[in-house]
């Protein structure tokens, strides 16, 4: 439910209807943005697990996370001035995805 009112409130809000592609932008962060602070928590938490105690290199697992809040705030930004650039920003997002899928499968095959 909280995931559904977080798209319709970040997607829709109170003002005028957005343009269809910035709210395809929205869409496609959110997503991904779920995705990867999902997969870095799974992470941290077995790192707690595993160790019983807050370990340094634990915050490997969150720069994924941070990453993805950094293009999010820097696309934002650029959507004002330049869309061409700002629509390949989404793109890295959808790409750090595929890289965590890929890492899962191939820890999965060995």
């Amino acid at each position: 439910m909280t995931v559904i009112l977080l798209y319709r409130i970040t997607l829709f809000g109170d003002g005028p209807s957005p343009a269809k592609r910035k709210v395809w932008i929205h869409a496609v962060f959110l997503t991904t943005g779920l995705f990867i602070g999902g997969v870095s928590l799974v992470f941290i938490m077995s790192g707690f697990i595993l160790l019983g105690t807050f370990h340094p290199r634990m915050l490997i697992f969150i720069s994924p996370f941070i990453v993805w809040g950094v293009l999010y705030r820097w696309q934002m930004r650029l959507y004002k001035k330049k869309q061409q650039i700002s629509y390949l920003i989404v793109t890295t997002p959808i790409l750090i995805c595929f890289a965590i899928l890929a890492f899962f499968f191939y820890l999965r095959f060995l």
